[in-house]
């Protein structure tokens, strides 16, 4: 168990730091500066950019490392609730659970990022490379309600 939970910590952090990665270069390529500038504004110093990415890197390894662990505890109460059914049967169907219950959660996020990105906008103007992203927001919300809905009438209707 200790293992896949490490295991799981490292991918959080590896998908984390490529994700600030190819962030910092659309930052680069679209608005010709970097995002560690929209950051920190004009007190930006080398090291906080290396302080933020070793921070951040840190908080998602333990999200992953704890998000794998609580996934971990899930699935043995979900198998002490249903004991007729076969590993295999729960392990499709608490993955499900917990995917619908996750997906909730990320389109919560979104939602909320919706509006913190129209307020930071506010004072620049917008460009059409923010409406894109506005819009691309918004289509993630509806995908992640219909998945959510989708996996929870899947993951335990069948067996009530």
């Amino acid at each position: 168990m200790k293992n896949s939970c490490i295991k799981y910590g490292i991918y959080f952090v590896v998908i984390w730091n490529i994700f600030i990665a190819i962030l910092s270069y659309v930052s680069f390529v679209f608005y010709n500066e970097s995002i560690y500038d929209e950051i920190f504004g004009s007190a930006f110093d080398c090291s906080m950019a290396v302080f933020f990415i070793v921070l951040w890197s840190i908080i998602w390894y333990f999200v992953g490392y704890y998000g794998r662990k609580r996934f971990l505890a899930g699935r043995t109460l979900f198998k002490d609730k249903y004991p007729r059914l076969d590993s295999r049967a729960i392990d499709k169907y608490y993955s499900l659970f917990y995917l619908s219950k996750t997906s909730r959660l990320l389109m919560k996020v979104v939602l909320v990022s919706i509006p913190s990105y129209v307020l930071l906008h506010l004072e620049k103007g917008f460009s059409s490379l923010d409406f894109i992203a506005i819009s691309l927001l918004c289509v993630l919300s509806v995908f992640l309600f219909y998945v959510s809905g989708k996996f929870a009438k899947k993951s335990i209707v069948e067996y009530n």
